[in-house]
C-alpha cells in the first residue's frame, strides 16, 4: 500500500513534459494573452522549427505539435495549424514511428473536428 502511495504520489508531483519549443511557445503565448497577435507567429514558428529540430523521438515532440498548431490556430492561420501535423507525420518515416504517426492522425482529426471540418476529419480517420 505504501509503495502504491509512492508512486502515485510521484506521478503526480512530476513536472509536465515540454517540447523543445516550449519557450518559444510561452513566448507567443504571452503576447496573444497581452494581446500583441501580431507578434506571436514568430515566436511559434521558432518553437516549431525546435520541435522539428528535436524530432519525434523527443519525449515533448507531441506536446510540441499541439502547442504549435493551437497558437496558429488562434492566429486565424488555420491551414499553418494543419501544415504542422502534415510536416510532423512527415518526420515519422521509419517503422519504429509509426505508433507516434498514427498519433499525430488522432490529433490532426481531432483539430479538423474542432475546427467543425468533419468530412476532412474522417478521411483521416479511414486512411
Amino acid at each position: 500500500m505504501a509503495a502504491l502511495f509512492v508512486l502515485t504520489a510521484a506521478l503526480f508531483a512530476s513536472t509536465p513534459i515540454r517540447s523543445a519549443g516550449s519557450k518559444y511557445f510561452d513566448d507567443a503565448d504571452r503576447s496573444l494573452m497581452g494581446g500583441a497577435s501580431a507578434d506571436a507567429a514568430g515566436p511559434a514558428e521558432k518553437g516549431w522549427i525546435a520541435v522539428k529540430a528535436a524530432g519525434p523521438a523527443d519525449p515533448g515532440f507531441l506536446e510540441g505539435v499541439a502547442a504549435a498548431s493551437r497558437i496558429f490556430a488562434v492566429l486565424g492561420r488555420d491551414l499553418r495549424a494543419e501544415a504542422i501535423y502534415t510536416e510532423a507525420q512527415a518526420l515519422c518515416d521509419t517503422p519504429a514511428r509509426q505508433t507516434v504517426k498514427l498519433r499525430l492522425q488522432y490529433m490532426l482529426a481531432g483539430h479538423l473536428i474542432r475546427g467543425s471540418q468533419y468530412v476532412k476529419a474522417e478521411t483521416i480517420l479511414r486512411s
